[in-house]
């Protein structure tokens, strides 16, 4: 599929489909993929222990992606090296992603790209009332990070950080 309006529009979506799991659903989701494809996009998910996903979810989710698509979060494209893409995979717990990056360092790659999206955190508390405790802390220790590195804390100078990916 080429990088048209629609496949960057679907890849997104992917994105907001993640964070929404997240923040409504698992926070403690492990994440696989989740491209954009020709009819439409999806993302890989297992779940953790306890947590079933029924049809009856979909609503739910359908309602939480509404939301976020509503606070207008930026996509902002970041750039890590190997040890930085790797900490902040530790740090999300995605072990999944871990193997990935291990396998684009084995092929070559130096640089590592990841979109965050962000709410302001002036909007934090209202925006994310109703989100998983786990979601939440689980992003403030990515903020923190980002906002610590020079090199990324323009990126979320008065920002909270509300999902953060790998990708192409």
């Amino acid at each position: 599929m080429e990088h048209s309006l629609l496949y960057n529009q679907r890849h997104s979506l992917s994105h907001v489909l993640a964070q929404a799991v997240l923040r409504s659903v698992d926070p403690l989701a492990k994440l696989g993929i989740g491209p954009a494809i020709d009819t439409g996009f999806y993302y890989d998910f297992i779940f953790s222990q306890g947590v079933e996903f029924k049809e009856e979810n979909l609503k739910e989710l359908n309602k939480m992606m509404i939301k976020i698509i509503k606070e207008n979060q930026p996509f902002t494209r970041v750039e890590f090296d190997y040890d930085q893409a790797k900490e902040i995979i530790t740090m999300l717990g995605e072990e999944f992603k871990i193997d990935l990056i291990d396998g684009f360092k084995a092929d070559g790659e130096t640089v590592f790209s990841y979109y965050i999206n962000t709410i302001p955190v002036a909007a934090k508390e209202k925006l994310l009332k109703d989100d998983k405790p786990a979601y939440i802390a689980k992003y403030e220790k990515i903020t923190a990070y980002l906002a610590a590195n020079p090199k990324f804390a323009p990126a979320v100078v008065d920002r909270f950080v509300t999902f953060i990916d790998m990708c192409e």
